[in-house]
């Protein structure tokens, strides 16, 4: 008779190094002899179950990027932000072992995250014991990419090419847009079959590759080649062909005649006041799609409000605007702009939720970026008058891309195009995908979950009402932009939330079920305690109560064994079945010790000797799978006998 004890881990043994404690094999200096006619049991196990987590699809939460909500203090009207669904992708109930749900939640988290800078910044891991075998719940971490000033995809060698989109409106008469190396021009290969760009024809084109970064991102446009062009540039989210916002409208529109489409939500134009009109100048115009107080239905802006939006004009040219065209009292006139000011370039910046516009302007040799549209002053926002400035880049608006306007693609007939110079994004990912246009940002996400109501409440508040009454009188209420921290990351505090919240005034979450799975039992708001600081670092405040509902067996592989899995309906090489639970306890996860009282043999099926070296060993499931939920070091003894 012979015992056999084989382990995945064997200490200060080179040529067997530690192995999976679910499959191993184990080596002998010396070959064992096994009579003929023998045959083996198991005579005791040890193992380390991690055992397991069950979840549903009722197991949901929200994350939250922005300013603080609290009770007594301020609402969803008066911030940035609104909660955004995550999940654990899950049709029907499953059990988890703790580290395929972190993947999970992971997953999860990182969807949710649905801001370019932030996006495929998650991390969820399982937190362990200092042996790191006993499980204490998870860490959750999110983060945020460094500044982008220097992150521009066509430095790189990226073509527009690449990831210009056709967009084109049921009303007009749209040719075909495409791209000659940086640039949006007439479509001139001959031969294709495609139709061609007519004078006067409506050419729209939006970059869908990257979504712009919101930490010091650039989109730069060289209007050089676009001289007595009728054009526009400007950054939009992320509509989808032929769609534009449910509640936008271009009833009243402010835009130039032959303009009246919705064109992004923040817009340069260059466009004649009326359409083709002979000898008509072409002004440099404005515009950024907001709410209009005269579409409030209540004027004191605290109820009920229209969900309509309109372009309008961002009249960076009157007393207060802090333009570098400030009192002038009229539109540049870009006609006459070679005798002028000589503007060769347009800037969109981003600084978190705060967006400004930049020209190129003045003689060769002096030529010097100066301010068109103002940034918000974070010590003293009311500076630059709300009606004099951007609208901030809030929820809906964190994804945007850069879209281009021609009207004319030749003058006389000369080749007329936008030159794009830089644009700046983050190339971050999840599982080697990209952030996706159409599908990653918050805006896709909520139109792809039916749910256009959560997008016109935050398009809609209050503050982000730009008509201001002749007279002053009534003043609609501003919102002071969050901007970059000390750090050079975004300025915003981050939340997880697992379960409705009265206290934060997260109410609005529907069957948000994940405190107890996720560690955090008697929380509704996970990091949302007066934390201003940017990311989320936390870890589950108790343990998360695994199970276990399978049971386990020992297949021994390289021996002539014959036994039989019913269930699977074949031959097998398991001897024997682990217990769900050690023997006098209930418990099924951890350090678990298992010794039959009566071994059962099975027969090696040798009529001679077997020179016996090596041993190869499973642990695994009733479909015998691996038992990928066993942790740290696993010890199986084998009894080797003559048949009796």
């Amino acid at each position: 008779m012979s015992l056999v004890i084989c382990s995945n881990e064997l200490q200060n043994n080179s040529l067997q190094p530690s192995q999976s404690p679910f499959s191993w094999s184990n080596y002998l200096d010396q070959p064992l002899h096994i009579p003929p006619n023998s045959e083996v049991a198991v005579q005791s196990v040890k193992i380390n179950k991690d055992g397991s987590i069950s979840a549903s699809p009722s197991n949901v939460w929200y994350m939250y990027v922005g300013e603080l909500l609290r009770a007594g203090v301020n609402n969803y009207d008066e911030v940035s932000s609104s909660p955004a669904f995550a999940d654990l992708n899950l049709k029907n109930s499953e059990n988890f072992t703790t580290e395929t749900l972190a993947e999970r939640i992971q997953d999860g988290l990182n969807k949710a995250m649905a801001i370019p800078d932030m996006w495929g910044y998650g991390k969820v891991s399982v937190l362990r014991d200092t042996d790191n075998l006993d499980f204490q719940g998870f860490t959750f971490n999110t983060n945020c990419s460094e500044n982008a000033s220097l992150l521009d995809p066509l430095s790189s060698g990226m073509a527009i090419d690449n990831y210009i989109k056709r967009f084109k409106f049921p009303d007009s008469n749209i040719g075909i847009v495409k791209t000659g190396a940086s640039a949006l021009r007439k479509y001139t290969a001959a031969g294709t079959g495609e139709p061609q760009l007519n004078q006067g024809t409506t050419n729209i084109g939006i970059l869908t590759d990257l979504p712009m970064a919101l930490n010091g991102g650039e989109f730069i446009v060289d209007i050089t080649a676009a001289a007595g062009l009728s054009y526009g540039i400007g950054l939009t989210r992320s509509t989808q062909l032929d769609e534009t916002p449910s509640n936008f409208i271009d009833f009243g529109t402010e835009m130039p005649e032959g303009q009246a489409f919705f064109s992004g939500d923040y817009y340069i134009s260059v466009n004649q006041d009326k359409e083709r009109v002979s000898g008509a100048n072409r002004f440099l115009r404005v515009f950024h799609m907001v709410v209009d107080e005269r579409d409030f239905e209540d004027p004191t802006f605290s109820r009920t409000r229209n969900s309509s939006l309109r372009m309008r004009e961002v009249k960076y040219y009157e007393a207060g605007s802090d333009s570098f065209f400030d009192g002038t009292g009229t539109p540049y006139n870009m006609s006459t702009n070679l005798t002028n000011s000589k503007i060769s370039k347009f800037k969109f910046q981003t600084t978190n939720e705060s967006l400004t516009a930049f020209i190129w302007a003045g003689e060769v040799g002096f030529e010097r970026w100066e301010k068109l549209i103002s940034e918000d002053d974070i010590l003293a926002p009311v500076v630059v008058d709300k009606g004099l400035k951007f609208k901030p880049i809030v929820e809906s608006t964190r994804a945007l891309y850069p879209l281009l306007y021609v009207r004319d693609n030749s003058v006389g007939g000369v080749d007329k195009s936008l030159q794009v110079e830089k644009f700046s994004a983050h190339n971050n990912t999840i599982e080697g995908k990209q952030f996706t246009y159409g599908e990653n940002d918050w805006y896709s996400r909520c139109l792809s979950r039916g749910n256009p109501l959560q997008i016109q409440e935050v398009d809609t508040r209050p503050y982000m009402n730009y008509f201001v009454p002749t007279g002053a009188g009534l003043v609609p209420p501003d919102y002071l932009r969050k901007l970059i921290n000390a750090s050079g990351l975004l300025d915003n505090s981050t939340a997880m939330i697992v379960k409705p919240s009265t206290q934060y005034r997260f109410t609005k979450i529907p069957r948000a079920l994940t405190s107890s799975i996720f560690g955090f039992p008697n929380v509704s708001v996970v990091a949302y305690n007066g934390n201003v600081e940017f990311g989320l670092s936390v870890t589950s405040e108790s343990t998360p109560k695994l199970k276990t509902t399978t049971s386990l067996f020992v297949r021994l592989n390289n021996f002539n064994v014959s036994s039989y899995n019913a269930g699977q309906s074949k031959k097998s090489s398991i001897l024997y079945s682990i217990p769900r639970f050690a023997s006098g306890t209930n418990e099924s996860v951890g350090a678990l010790f298992f010794e039959s009282p009566e071994r059962v043999y099975i027969k090696l099926n040798n009529p001679n000797t077997i020179q016996a070296q090596s041993f190869n060993l499973d642990i695994v499931n009733e479909d015998e799978t691996l038992a990928r939920d066993l942790l740290g070091k696993s010890v199986i003894i084998l009894h080797f006998r003559e048949s009796r």
